[in-house]
C-alpha cells in the first residue's frame, strides 16, 4: 500500500487556545466485515508511522470504512476510508 508521505517535510504543530476541546466522538459499530477490512490498512499506517497508538481517550477520530467496488489482486474485497488520514 501507497501513501502520500513526504518524509523531508517536517509535521504540521497545530496550538490550541486554553479554552478549546479535542473532539470526542464515539466509534460507530462497525460490522466485523468492516473490522475484519479495515484492519490492514490500519497496521500499515501504524507500521509507516501515520498513525499512532495511543490509551488516552483525549482526541479520536471515527473510521466509517466503504467497500471499493473493485476487489483486490486475491479477489477480496477491498475497503477504503470514508475519512481521509
Amino acid at each position: 500500500m501507497m501513501w502520500g508521505r513526504y518524509w523531508t517535510t517536517p509535521p504540521v504543530r497545530v496550538t490550541l487556545r486554553p479554552e478549546a476541546s479535542l473532539p470526542q466522538v464515539p466509534q460507530y459499530k462497525l460490522a466485523k466485515e468492516g473490522e475484519e477490512g479495515t484492519a490492514p490498512v490500519i497496521e500499515d499506517l501504524l507500521k509507516k508511522g501515520i498513525l499512532r497508538e495511543r490509551r488516552s481517550r483525549a482526541c479520536n477520530t471515527p473510521i466509517l470504512p466503504v467497500k471499493k467496488a473493485t476487489k483486490g489482486p486475491d479477489a477480496a474485497v477491498v475497503y477504503r476510508f470514508v475519512t481521509d488520514l
